[in-house]
């Protein structure tokens, strides 16, 4: 059985703060929950577009601007359904892949990722 975490947090570090409200912005309008994101699966069958609901992967996805008291810093929260299936990851990859193609210099560096409580005053592990 997998133990995948529930909670996967990111640091967004970009090179202005034009770039940061550019990130924070993209991840509100890819990560509303009742939102759909449309992938190209492809197969020995060949390849269909289907679509894919946020919300049967993460109970929910927020956005933190100016982590570390810096503009140019954001902060990402996944919050993983705990019955989602292994292709909660491809989802969370496509979100990245969304911030990249967005504001290439972009960097993103994973900061926690496990099952226990947030402190969410200061996001970070409690």
């Amino acid at each position: 059985m997998r133990d995948d975490p529930l909670f996967l947090v990111f640091d967004i570090r970009c090179s202005s703060g034009e770039d940061a409200s550019k990130v924070q912005e993209l991840v509100r309008q890819i990560c509303i929950i009742d939102s759909h994101i449309l992938i190209t699966v492809v197969s020995s069958e060949g390849s269909k577009d289907t679509l894919f609901e946020i919300a049967d992967y993460f109970k929910d996805v927020l956005i933190f601007a100016g982590v570390h008291s810096n503009p140019r810093d954001s902060r990402i929260v996944f919050l993983r359904q705990p019955n989602a299936d292994r292709f909660w990851k491809d989802m969370m990859v496509r979100v990245f892949l969304s911030l990249e193609n967005a504001v290439p210099n972009a960097r993103v560096a994973l900061v926690y990722k496990g099952n226990g409580c947030l402190d969410w005053e200061f996001l970070r592990p409690a």
